[in-house]
């Protein structure tokens, strides 16, 4: 019998492409009808259930022997002029992503969030930078609709843990986000962060020295 954590014997190439539908990247993925019949051999009896959709996301929450697993699903360029069907996809991306935090297929989530390393021999030592002391920032309130929730005055919580490669809070891997600009104007630098966009809400990112070995 097949557990949850099995390697899958297919595993597909799937194209990343940005808005104007040029390939800019390449992943690794197994299908969501190949997460299900794994679900069905692994944790008979397991359900889905779409908790809150948006026009291009959805909120869903994997239930296997009375726990419970939720995560976000997007589609991707959602806004191009090939996309066809973005729910479905958001659909399909929530269920999977549930199913990694149980662990099926989490090993492809952990090879395509890391940047490639190069050897040992040619990595070059670095100080962690100095960091000025922040005052502490007032709690915010969990809002419903994640692009409501204010993630400036949110603050961010960075850990120090054994489990540097991953978010400590919900054990999946960290994930690269660019640099940009927020919503009061200030620009900021390209940062790791964990994947989980909630609810439950979670901002955590690694640690400082994880950071330096590790350049989003």
């Amino acid at each position: 019998m097949s557990s949850l954590r099995d390697p899958f014997a297919i595993v597909h190439k799937k194209d990343i492409k940005n808005k104007a539908g040029e390939v800019v990247a390449q992943v690794d993925y197994v299908g969501w009808s190949q997460v299900a019949d794994r679900l069905d051999e692994a944790a008979p009896g397991w359900s889905f259930t779409i908790r809150q959709l948006g026009a291009d996301w959805c909120w869903g929450q994997l239930t296997i022997d009375g726990r419970t697993f939720d995560n976000i699903g997007y589609a991707e360029n959602a806004d191009a002029a090939w996309k066809k069907e973005p729910l479905k996809d958001a659909v399909s991306d929530a269920m999977k992503r549930c199913a990694a935090l149980a662990g099926v297929a989490r090993y492809l989530y952990d090879k395509d969030a890391r940047p490639a390393r190069p050897p040992q021999t040619a990595l070059v030592p670095r100080s962690a930078p100095e960091r000025p002391t922040a005052p502490p920032r007032p709690v915010v309130a969990v809002q419903d609709d994640p692009d409501d929730f204010d993630w400036e005055s949110a603050g961010d919580i960075q850990h120090d843990t054994p489990e540097e490669g991953s978010c400590p809070v919900h054990h999946v891997p960290w994930v690269a986000k660019p640099a940009g600009v927020s919503k009061n104007g200030t620009p900021y630098d390209a940062f790791w962060s964990c994947g989980v966009a909630g609810p439950p809400w979670c901002k955590s990112k690694p640690s400082k020295a994880w950071n330096v070995s590790h350049p989003a």
